[in-house]
């Protein structure tokens, strides 16, 4: 399930062209109701975090699935509180702006981070070169799609790929082919085997 009624994506998960990676999913407000379009929980869970951080995420909501969390950014409003458990397709807040945001209008900033909430959720690290880089962001669109856990073996080929430069995390860096596609992962897998 969406978190937004309207699914209209402003910024992609994935590089930026000013070359910045976003960790997560803009959606756009509608039109007909700029400050008002509902914020909701894509899957069931428990609210870790409702609070208000103006230097950056501004009003958001953290929910615990479990194996995995949401986070809801630049609310306008938040309609629950921490501990609180809330179901699929309730209504969590409003879409707004922070004001560090300003100029994306309004939206909702959503991320998926493969963990479960606890000590190490915010860690940070540096990847390719790439500082500060949320450890535990993964693209929500498989998670919204309900996908993820067919996706969920391309986690590691995909970090090895990365860290081999033949990736950029989102794509190969070149048009590449199916026996190369393969190659890569027989390597990836004898590589695995021989650490």
């Amino acid at each position: 399930m969406y978190p937004v009624d309207v699914i209209r994506v402003t910024s992609p998960y994935g590089e930026r062209k000013s070359d910045l990676w976003h960790y997560g999913v803009d959606f756009g407000a509608t039109p007909a109701n700029i400050n008002g379009n509902n914020v909701k929980a894509y899957r069931k869970g428990i609210v870790e975090v409702s609070k208000d951080n103006p230097d950056g995420y501004g009003n958001y909501v953290v929910l615990n699935h479990g194996d995995h969390c949401s986070v809801y950014c630049h609310l306008d409003v938040r309609k629950v509180v921490v501990g609180e458990e809330v179901t699929e397709g309730q209504i969590i807040g409003f879409m707004g702006n922070s004001p560090t945001w300003r100029n994306m209008g309004t939206h909702l900033h959503f991320e998926i981070r493969n963990v479960p909430y606890g000590n190490d959720f915010w860690e940070r690290v540096t990847v390719n070169g790439r500082t500060n880089v949320p450890k535990y962001c993964v693209d929500p669109i498989p998670y919204l799609e309900g996908l993820e856990d067919i996706s969920e073996w391309a986690i590691e080929p995909r970090a090895w790929a990365m860290r081999n430069d033949i990736s950029d995390g989102d794509r190969p860096k070149d048009p590449v082919t199916r026996e190369e596609i393969w190659t890569m992962l027989y390597k990836y897998e004898k590589a695995k085997y021989l650490n």
